[in-house]
């Protein structure tokens, strides 16, 4: 008799969550990062024109960067494997932008005219 269809004791839509709290993961990092370039940039070029307003920005913006830190945190508490698998592929992105910085000329992003 073949068992091969029982022989996994997960639950049967576990890998699906992983992969929906993999990308929540993910999710957060972006919103906390671009979060807190807003406020990065506000104090490095506060002479730049700004082509767009952030609503309720200082309080929404923290409040949004809180709100992703909290998740991270509680991520990383619930599920420290897949964390550091997560960390590890957001890391893997890091040398790739570090090429392309070079590739680039190494300038900014943000050109002042």
């Amino acid at each position: 008799m073949d068992n091969t269809l029982v022989s996994d004791a997960r639950p049967a839509g576990s890998n699906h969550l992983l992969k929906i709290l993999g990308i929540g993961f993910g999710v957060s990092i972006v919103f906390g990062v671009v979060c807190l370039d807003l406020f990065v940039l506000g104090r490095k070029e506060p002479h730049l024109p700004r082509p767009y307003q952030a609503i309720g920005y200082q309080i929404l913006p923290a409040v949004v960067l809180l709100i992703a830190a909290v998740f991270l945190v509680g991520y990383v508490v619930s599920n420290p494997v897949n964390s550091l698998y997560s960390l590890a592929i957001v890391a893997m992105f890091y040398p790739a932008y570090r090429l392309l910085k070079w590739v680039s000329g190494g300038g900014s992003v943000i050109e002042t005219a």
